[in-house]
């Protein structure tokens, strides 16, 4: 179920959020979210974890993507080497708007049904209902320039706000409220292309606690992260190569190798996809590819 959580918050996220990295307008499309190319029908994306001493790698899981003509996600299954299975399906209506996602596991059969209904055009205004799990934002309210989300308010179950982000030109402002409609904290992120490049956490008498900093590629992709102590970066909290097929990544791994105990470890994700482009990563070029780490 907390798999199931988490997804249903980044389908949302990617509702709310979605973006790209040329200078287009921001648009509700996940295989701009994705950073995958227009016209792609599915994608296969493991995940996995090459050990050092052993020279080999560790599947963890191997998630399986559809889309839509327009982008968006159609079918998702995730499979674990356990033989076990957590997958989402995604319905529509004309006009191409999510309308609803069901969640089943191998194990557990349906777990979570997330239906959306929609009122009005700008302010966009999103219901949502969830049967068997929890309906963390039952109220979505949308404000838009052109294709561009300029704001989102999104309500609890008691119809209070509890978030309300805000995007002008390259800033935008994430603030969070309590039950009595007061701030528990803000975040700012200054934006690349839509991309984020910088967060300040601020708490709730307005002082700024916490700054991170991130660097991305060519290609508008994260590559590391650093906070910010006056002004001066740390060390790297992480970091990310990548080698990229048809103007997107198939391979991403951690250039920073831990010790688990059994060996340097490095976390590696692979991409395959079909569509108006194909792209596949051969055992042989991931291999290669972490030894240039």
């Amino acid at each position: 179920m907390k798999n199931m959580k988490r997804f249903s918050i980044f389908i949302l996220a990617l509702i709310g959020l979605a973006c790209n990295t040329s200078s287009k307008p921001i648009t509700e499309n996940d295989l701009w979210t994705l950073n995958l190319p227009q016209g792609t029908t599915s994608l296969e994306q493991k995940q996995q974890i090459y050990n050092e001493t052993k020279g080999e790698l560790i599947l963890k899981s191997t998630s399986t993507f559809t889309f839509t003509k327009e982008g968006n996600f159609k079918t998702h299954i995730q499979s674990f080497p356990d033989g076990s299975t957590r997958s989402q399906e995604y319905s529509y209506d004309d006009a191409g708007r999510v309308i609803k996602i069901s969640g089943n596991s191998s194990a557990q059969g349906l777990i979570a049904i997330t239906t959306y209904s929609y009122e009005g055009s700008n302010p966009l205004t999103i219901y949502t209902t969830v049967e068997g799990g929890n309906n963390f934002f039952p109220k979505i309210v949308k404000t838009y320039n052109g294709k561009t989300v300029v704001k989102e308010e999104r309500y609890g179950s008691s119809g209070q706000l509890v978030d309300l982000f805000e995007t002008k030109g390259n800033i935008k402002t994430h603030t969070s409220y309590n039950t009595s409609n007061e701030v528990r904290f803000k975040y700012v992120y200054e934006l690349q292309n839509g991309r984020e490049v910088k967060k300040t956490r601020y708490d709730a008498k307005g002082n700024a606690v916490d700054t991170s900093e991130n660097e991305l590629d060519a290609h508008g992709n994260d590559i590391a992260s650093y906070r910010l102590n006056n002004g001066k970066r740390s060390n790297p909290v992480y970091e990310y190569a990548y080698l990229y097929q048809n103007d997107t990544w198939v391979i991403r791994a951690s250039k920073t190798a831990n010790d688990y105990g059994s060996g340097k470890t490095r976390t590696i994700t692979t991409r395959s996809f079909k569509g108006s482009k194909n792209a596949t990563p051969t055992n042989t070029q991931i291999m290669a590819f972490i030894k240039t780490l």
